[in-house]
């Protein structure tokens, strides 16, 4: 009689811990991404007519397709949390959901994705790995792939927040709310204060690494990584910045997500195995999802990904592009960035934010690529009298050393028509 695949939902007697560990993973995190998407739902229906810029240039994509897309990935989300419930003796056919199921949500997401690159925040990404990971059909496997989702996480974070001046940024604004909390006589003095920063970045790397070690480290790390979380609810939080619901969501659902991931042990892989096997063939897809993760991730660090995909968020090493216009001209910004125009004028010059227009009209920060960036511009000045004086400021990494940054600026529309668009 032909032997079943193994897999998330038809295993084998001797991983039933893992996939029972898995079920619970992949429903937490399909739970929170519903939540986090119900916190930042105009960003998924465009119900506020924020643009949308594609991912890549594609034909005219119908109005409602970015709609139809959501709501078929929300019910996918839907169909893992209840499903997986469920007894292994009660699918149909296990085989196949194990495979139409991961795919429909990998697929729709990115197609999401794709229509409005907006939509590739951090935590949907993080929700798509942990879905592909579903490509390794042997649990313990799996299991020890997902594993490396979260350190990859800390690490690509930690190094991101390297900066020559580490309290000018992120950093200084969490760090600070934090030693906020203290009293007047504890408060570090300004080098001290510098000195931790440096430290933070240092410690998310180091967390990160070692979640990465087996045994009694590997727990230290996890409690690393939970205090971690624990600080940045308290600085995010309603007593602390009172920054968005979806951003302490992110962070809770990481507080509930490391001790499932790592309560389970897995054995050591095993040396040799041959390539024809299931466990040969086991090896080589987790090999092949660890290699795609961090080289995706880490080639963020260098401009060659995204940088909410290579887990960038609050850290200094994302381009800002900042919009400046004749004051006489405010009044003809068109919506809805109109609501977001600065009341201070510099140099006869007011600021469009564009950050502040996507906080307001989505839910969600501004996704910070220059491309995206530049499209929004664009889409602005295409608006607006083409005399008007303008200047566009571009704040941005070196190619290789992103702790070094250089500021350079665009006053004419040739010169913002140069400007690669990178879609």
């Amino acid at each position: 009689m032909m032997s079943s695949p193994r897999g998330l939902f038809q295993p084998q007697s001797q991983s039933q811990p893992h996939v029972a560990a898995l079920r619970r993973i992949l429903r937490l995190l399909a739970g929170f991404q519903l939540l986090l998407m119900s916190c930042t739902w105009p960003l998924w229906l465009n119900s506020q007519h924020f643009p949308a810029v594609p991912l890549w240039s594609l034909p005219s994509i119908p109005e409602q397709a970015p709609v139809v897309i959501s709501g078929l990935f929300s019910l996918a989300c839907l169909l893992l949390i209840f499903r997986t419930t469920r007894s292994i003796s009660d699918v149909t056919s296990p085989s196949a959901f194990a495979v139409w199921l991961p795919s429909l949500i990998l697929c729709s997401g990115l197609l999401i994705g794709c229509c409005n690159q907006h939509c590739l925040q951090a935590w949907h990404v993080f929700f798509l790995w942990a879905v592909a990971s579903c490509l390794i059909r042997d649990p313990e496997h799996q299991l020890r792939a997902l594993r490396q989702l979260p350190a990859c996480v800390y690490v690509c974070s930690g190094l991101s927040r390297l900066s020559l001046q580490p309290d000018a940024g992120p950093t200084g604004m969490i760090l600070g709310q934090l030693t906020g909390f203290l009293p007047v006589d504890l408060q570090p003095q300004e080098a001290t204060f510098r000195l931790f920063c440096h430290a933070a970045a240092w410690g998310e790397l180091s967390v990160g690494l070692l979640l990465l070690v087996r045994g009694p480290v590997g727990r230290v790390g996890v409690c690393a990584a939970m205090l971690l979380h624990v600080a940045l609810l308290v600085s995010l939080g309603p007593i602390g910045l009172n920054h968005s619901p979806a951003v302490l969501l992110w962070n809770v659902s990481f507080l509930l997500l490391l001790p499932l991931l790592f309560r389970e042990p897995v054995q050591k892989p095993v040396a040799m195995a041959s390539s024809g096997s299931a466990l040969g063939r086991g090896v080589v897809v987790q090999a092949a999802w660890s290699c795609l993760l961090w080289c995706t991730s880490l080639g963020g660090l260098v401009g060659l990904s995204d940088n909410w995909p290579s887990w960038q968020l609050y850290s200094p090493r994302p381009e800002q592009w900042q919009l400046w216009i004749d004051r006489q001209y405010s009044g003809r910004v068109p919506y809805p960035f109109a609501a977001s125009v600065s009341g201070t004028a510099v140099d006869g010059m007011v600021a469009v934010r564009l950050d502040m227009a996507s906080l307001r009209q989505t839910g969600s920060p501004l996704y910070p690529e220059d491309r995206f960036q530049l499209a929004l511009i664009r889409r602005i000045l295409a608006e607006l009298p083409q005399q008007m004086r303008f200047r566009v400021r571009i704040d941005e990494p070196e190619d290789w050393r992103w702790w070094r940054r250089r500021v350079r600026e665009v006053v004419d529309h040739e010169s913002l028509k140069r400007e690669p668009a990178g879609n």
